[in-house]
């Protein structure tokens, strides 16, 4: 809000000038001024919406992990039981996954030479 009072300084001095009998062209001026008092001035209530809404996401998201904190401890918790009594009794719970490797990516230019290659090799022993 302290922003605007420069541009309010301007526009009044403009006005001033131009009914002294300055040049029309400091309407333009003035015009520009108000227009960035009035932007000046709505900067605050927008902000402060901006900033409690912002906020209230922060403390949704914080409270939502927390939930899920908890949750998961207690999870934890209960495979951990159950693995020590599969462990007493001799029983395998679950065997650990392996994760299959990406696909080989082949260029282009390689595939092309392979083919070759191959062509090749089928041609002499045609021959």
């Amino acid at each position: 809000m302290l922003l605007a009072i420069p541009y309010l300084l301007i526009a009044n001095v403009c006005i001033e000038l131009v009914e002294d009998g300055a040049p029309g062209w400091l309407h333009l001026i003035v015009l520009w001024a108000i227009w960035s008092m009035l932007k000046m001035l709505w900067i605050r209530p927008v902000s402060a919406v901006l900033l409690m809404r912002d906020c209230v996401r922060e403390s949704v998201t914080a409270r939502r992990e927390r939930a899920n904190l908890s949750s998961e401890a207690a999870d934890a918790e209960r495979r951990a039981a159950v693995d020590t009594i599969a462990v007493r009794w001799g029983v395998r719970t679950q065997a650990p996954t392996r994760r299959q490797p990406p696909a080989r990516i082949v260029p282009p230019h390689a595939i092309t030479a392979n083919r070759t290659a191959s062509l090749l090799t089928a041609s002499r022993a045609a021959t």
